[in-house]
């Protein structure tokens, strides 16, 4: 049993915002790299718009980043806030993630002027792109944008998206923002779905009583096999997030364990075999 990051054992964790099951409303970087395959995005796009503010959301905003499409980036922590993750990543070892976060600190949308409450106005205007992202020639601080494209919305959250492609946007003071956008990635984090086990992988967990959780309650597996402890027979094996590993595709350790150990199973049966 295999896990990666954005793999097909885990399901999408929702908002559940109004709006949220919109055509142009995604869950997942595959949706993203599609419509990027089909040639939807480029730098005359409107704004791709990212909530969140994990890897995923990170590797989405530098794809979209990349082929030079706008991007929004929302998301609910503050940037200094100790639990965000690109405050606990070291800074040589993940350079391009230090980058994100040098884009959401340096390129923060401000409220200059504070706007007007909408809190009961659904029909106000919608933000203009070239209204808020910097530009290679401007910004807050009349210095050269070096993410021009780009805006980050730290402590905000979504609370609506339109089917006229406007999402509203609302500070944790309850400041609201309409801003227009090509499309929404909601990439908040995500549940594995292990269906196909017995009580959908329970008894696996290191609390066989709780839900398999990726952060909480993962799948307790050998530290030099991965295989699953409490697998009912041999060839169970874990890795990535089910077992705590956030970073599977950097560090080889789950995957040179399993790969190991299936190599030296094989080696014990071919030696059984000549031994007959």
């Amino acid at each position: 049993m295999w896990c990666w990051r954005r793999g097909p054992t885990t399901s999408r964790q929702g908002s559940n915002v109004e709006g949220e099951s919109l055509p142009f409303v995604c869950h997942s970087f595959w949706e993203l790299e599609a419509a990027i395959s089909r040639g939807e995005l480029d730098q005359s796009s409107d704004p791709v718009l990212v909530v969140g503010a994990g890897l995923t959301a990170a590797d989405a905003v530098l794809a979209a980043h990349h082929l030079n499409t706008p991007v929004y980036h929302a998301f609910r922590r503050s940037v200094t806030d100790p639990g965000l993750i690109f405050n606990q990543l070291p800074k040589l070892l993940y350079p391009e993630y230090h980058k994100v976060h040098q884009m959401m600190t340096q390129q923060q949308y401000q409220l200059n002027p504070p706007p007007q409450d909408n809190t009961q106005n659904h029909h106000s205007t919608p933000s203009s792109p070239s209204s808020l992202l910097p530009s290679s020639s401007t910004t807050s601080s009349s210095s050269l944008s070096p993410y021009p494209g780009y805006l980050s919305f730290p402590r905000y959250r979504v609370v609506e998206f339109r089917p006229d492609q406007k999402c509203v946007l609302e500070s944790d003071s309850g400041q609201r923002t309409v801003v227009q956008v090509s499309k929404a990635l909601v990439l908040i984090g995500a549940h594995p779905n292990l269906s196909f086990l017995g009580d959908n992988g329970r008894p696996l967990g290191t609390n066989p009583d709780e839900t398999i959780s990726c952060r909480r309650n993962p799948i307790e597996v050998d530290p030099f096999t991965n295989k699953v402890v409490a697998a009912d027979g041999p060839g169970m094996y874990a890795m990535g997030p089910l077992v705590g590993e956030n970073f599977v595709r950097f560090l080889k350790g789950g995957a040179l364990a399993i790969a190991s150990d299936l190599a030296k199973r094989q080696r014990e049966g071919e030696g059984r075999e000549e031994g007959i």
